[in-house]
């Protein structure tokens, strides 16, 4: 098998060094096995293994979901999962989630008004601590020549 054309390409190291490698006959030095989640082993516009992956196998899989979404999709009963008898069980349920989300929406309208409240708070402090120090500064007669 001849050897193919190099193509100089560099990666840079997890220890922060940049290393040169050919993309076209080596594997990427920065990707470790194929569990990499540093990007795919070889390259894949210049290596043989990538240009499989990006000609073939991702060809076949762009096919499959094409498939899907044109045949399958349509085909899909969406009453499938919708029940004509109401059950009693349904029925508490839904009833219980209702108020689940109401009292969810009670405690949040909660929270903002208890955060309301902390801000005021801390920002009376701060006027208060304000007071407090140029009160003690004109005791002192520090801000006065």
């Amino acid at each position: 098998m001849a050897a193919r054309e190099a193509q100089m390409s560099a990666c840079m190291m997890p220890d922060g060094s940049v290393r040169p490698y050919d993309a076209a006959n080596e594997p990427r030095p920065c990707a470790i096995g194929n569990g990499s989640r540093d990007g795919f082993l070889f390259n894949c516009n210049a290596h043989p293994l990538g240009k499989f992956f990006q000609h073939t196998i991702k060809g076949a899989i762009m096919q499959t979901i094409r498939r899907v979404h044109d045949k399958e999709i349509p085909r899909y009963d969406r009453q499938a999962y919708v029940y004509d008898v109401q059950d009693a069980k349904i029925e508490a349920v839904e009833k219980r989630m209702d108020g689940l989300e109401s009292g969810i929406r009670e405690v949040r309208d909660l929270q903002k008004q208890i955060l309301y409240a902390i801000i005021a708070l801390f920002g009376a402090s701060i006027l208060t601590l304000i007071g407090v120090i140029a009160g003690r500064a004109i005791d002192f007669k520090v801000f006065l020549p």
